[in-house]
């Protein structure tokens, strides 16, 4: 042999998986005896369903077949190995012997994974669709939480637990599972929160005197009305006040917490969250009250 072809003493040969594929080498990346059990076979067998008549033996062998390998995939490769989420004994670990799930659907206890719950997917996939309750709780036996949603795997799983061929199902207690279902809701109600206008932090207003609320008041004729110690401007929404104008300027330069929380009318929460997108300062000491006990002291 030529000396450029000998290969080096020692020297392992690169396997084609950690070469880069490129357009000479594309076809060695491929598996093709995975291709032609997963497409070939399965397309030629619709192909052929054209033009053979179906019988009923055939039939029933085809929806036999389906559960029989899909639970070997769902219950036995996936729950039963990859996550043992529960044990099995000889017998049924002989018989054992995704994916849409991750674009389809919600995504109820985590978002940080592509993982989705859906019922088309879980029908297809004999109870996978419930793919983000399974990553968030792994080593669950179940994919969906509740007896009732379609998970065929995790009913005949049971079925093998109350005949002793399955044993250990574990299962996640259902506050913790709650816990994860709430800890999403409120991180999607925090972002939906942050899309809308709350006003100014009261903690960014400026801090000022009563005195010079007053000021602002009665020498520069701000329209500007003290709630719970926060300054707000009602200047736009004097003429639009469902009490008219009159009521709403009755409260100008005072302290109208009473008013506002029930003195004269309990305002609605719509009314305290249009409130708040009136704020422009915050009261030193809270209000007309304090600011008077710390002149007498």
């Amino acid at each position: 042999m030529e000396a450029h072809k000998l290969q080096p003493r020692g020297e392992q040969r690169v396997h084609i998986s950690q070469l880069p594929m490129t357009w000479r080498n594309w076809y060695k990346h491929l598996n093709w005896w995975g291709i032609i059990l997963t497409i070939v076979v399965p397309l030629y067998g619709c192909l052929q369903a054209f033009s053979t008549p179906l019988q009923k033996e055939t039939a029933i062998w085809s929806v036999l077949y389906y559960f029989c390998t899909g639970f070997g995939i769902t219950a036995g490769y996936h729950r039963l190995w990859a996550h043992a989420s529960y044990g099995a004994f000889l017998p049924l670990k002989v018989f054992l012997a995704l994916s849409i799930a991750h674009w389809l659907g919600e995504q109820p206890f985590d978002d940080r994974r592509s993982s989705r719950d859906h019922l088309i997917t879980a029908l297809l996939a004999l109870g996978e669709g419930y793919h983000n309750f399974h990553h968030s709780f792994p080593s669950d036996y179940r994919n969906a939480e509740k007896w009732w949603q379609y998970d065929p795997t995790k009913w005949i799983i049971w079925v093998w637990g109350q005949l002793g061929l399955a044993y250990d199902l574990k299962t996640f207690a259902a506050s913790e599972i709650l816990k994860c279902r709430l800890q999403q809701r409120q991180k999607l109600l925090d972002h939906e929160k942050l899309q809308l206008d709350w006003g100014i932090p009261i903690e960014s207003l400026p801090v000022i005197q009563w005195r010079d609320y007053i000021y602002q008041t009665e020498v520069s004729k701000r329209p500007l009305i003290v709630i719970s110690g926060i300054v707000h401007d009602v200047s736009r929404f004097m003429d639009t006040h469902p009490g008219g104008r009159i009521m709403i300027q009755s409260g100008i330069g005072k302290d109208a917490t009473s008013m506002f929380k029930g003195g004269v009318y309990m305002h609605s929460k719509s009314a305290h969250n249009q409130l708040a997108k009136m704020r422009v300062a915050v009261i030193y000491g809270g209000g007309e009250v304090a600011d008077y006990q710390r002149q007498e002291e």
